[in-house]
């Protein structure tokens, strides 16, 4: 009964006052030309103060902007200060041994006269030496108390919420010497030349030192600069190499970084929510490519079983899709999936002040800073970047679009020639990717039309 109850629109002539006799009309100015066709109601006379905007787009009615007429509470009452006891760990334990060790009689001597005891001497002393005590081993500091501060915001409400920007990671020198244990012996060394069969065999022996290491780095939110390090080292594609693009080239990172993302992944992937994309199927437990390839000829071949239909497929790709990310657009979507803030500072802190050379046998560039993208032959990576595309989703219940990492494929299932929603899921997506700095390659991405028909109809491409 006490709730707020707003009421808009473009009444016309109409008024509601006839219906809803309690309910104040706010607005007294013209919304269209010299009549007021627009009107706010509310079940709280004098409350809010409606006040006139310019019109959106193509709308001859002018917007309204409803404000609090009130002052808030916080901004009419001076906040008050309180000082409170602050009692250290200890504390109870010190008053503990201090009273044990008190000669308590002396109270009662120092109050006794000719025999007579003075009880209100003998007390207000006792009651004085605890309270002396008291102060003795604990402090005192001063808060602030707000008006508007709600009574079940107490201490420890207050900790659960600080303790929620805190990284809940803690790992464990046996997790990090399973880590180090489980490298390939032939992996080849990164930026920082050492060797992953120096790592898998003194997995025991340095396990601890990593582990410190990780830890701080997990609660600074900090990743050294030293395992960011990448070399872009050109691999030729065939035995013939002739030109560059006979050469592909290979990221090279710290073996040891390596195991560290996986620590994380691992972490992450457990904290992930429900509502993720379910047509993902990377970085997902007991999905695969396989169960993707099943989802979408599943998917095309039961359309198919009907009569007049068919499906039309799109092959997506993205020019240098992990390069193009925006990483405040990627932050803003990890913090809207729920993940720990600390975390996402951690990430960030992963993917920004990246050194980068190129590296062709013992010759080397020069040396520059990378602040954009996911990298390249980073563990995190393609996991990022399917975080990233999680918004990614169809428009319309006859399409799906099914993600392993970057490899995308929309499926439109037509029935009766009707394209029409199909074209709008590409319309759609192009949109999206535009709206988040994805290039299509429309050299590379390909369309295959899928049908049971005994003749081969002519159909427009995409």
């Amino acid at each position: 009964p006490e709730a707020a109850f707003i009421v808009a629109g473009d009444f016309n002539h109409s008024n509601l006052k006839a219906v809803l006799p309690k309910f104040h009309q706010h607005v007294s100015c013209h919304t269209r030309g010299n009549k007021t066709l627009d009107h706010v109601y509310t079940n709280m006379p004098g409350a809010y103060v409606a006040t006139p905007l310019p019109h959106l787009g193509q709308s001859d009615h002018l917007s309204l902007f409803l404000t609090p007429k009130y002052a808030p509470l916080i901004n009419r009452v001076k906040p008050s200060v309180r000082t409170i006891k602050v009692w250290p760990t200890d504390a109870d334990f010190t008053l503990q041994e201090r009273f044990l060790h008190t000669d308590c009689s002396t109270f009662a001597s120092q109050a006794t006269s000719d025999s007579h005891t003075d009880i209100d001497c003998y007390t207000s002393s006792v009651l004085d030496y605890i309270s002396s005590t008291t102060d003795s081993v604990t402090t005192q500091k001063q808060i602030i108390i707000y008006p508007n501060q709600k009574p079940w915001m107490n201490k420890e409400v207050h900790l659960l919420k600080l303790s929620a920007d805190h990284f809940p990671i803690k790992l464990s020198s046996t997790d990090v010497c399973n880590a180090l244990s489980r490298i390939s012996a032939h992996k080849a060394a990164g930026p920082d030349n050492i060797p992953g069969r120096v790592l898998r065999a003194c997995a025991e022996q340095l396990a601890g030192v990593f582990t410190d290491i990780f830890n701080l780095s997990l609660a600074q939110a900090a990743v050294p600069t030293c395992f960011k390090c990448t070399s872009i080292v050109p691999v030729p594609k065939h035995s013939n190499a002739t030109c560059m693009n006979d050469y592909r080239p290979v990221a090279l990172t710290p073996i040891v970084m390596k195991c560290f993302e996986r620590l994380v992944l691992a972490h992450l992937k457990d904290s992930l929510p429900s509502r993720l994309d379910s047509y993902q199927f990377a970085y997902r437990s007991n999905r695969s490519t396989e169960d993707a390839v099943s989802m979408a000829l599943h998917s095309v071949l039961t359309h198919l079983d009907n009569k007049n239909t068919y499906a039309r497929m799109l092959f997506v790709d993205f020019s240098s899709a992990f390069n193009t990310i925006i990483l405040s657009k990627l932050l803003a979507k990890l913090l809207d999936l729920g993940i720990n803030t600390s975390i996402c500072n951690w990430v960030m802190d992963f993917l920004t002040k990246r050194p980068q050379q190129v590296r062709s046998g013992s010759i080397c560039s020069n040396t520059i800073t990378l602040n954009t993208g996911v990298p390249q032959g980073c563990v995190l990576s393609p996991f990022l970047y399917s975080l990233f595309t999680s918004n990614c989703r169809p428009v319309n219940g006859s399409n799906s679009i099914i993600k392993f990492a970057d490899d995308t494929t929309v499926i439109g299932l037509i029935t009766n020639n009707d394209e029409t929603a199909y074209r709008e899921e590409i319309q759609h997506l192009a949109t999206w990717c535009n709206n988040n700095n994805l290039l299509l390659n429309t050299s590379k991405t390909k369309e295959l039309i899928v049908h049971f028909r005994k003749e081969a109809r002519h159909l427009l491409p995409t």
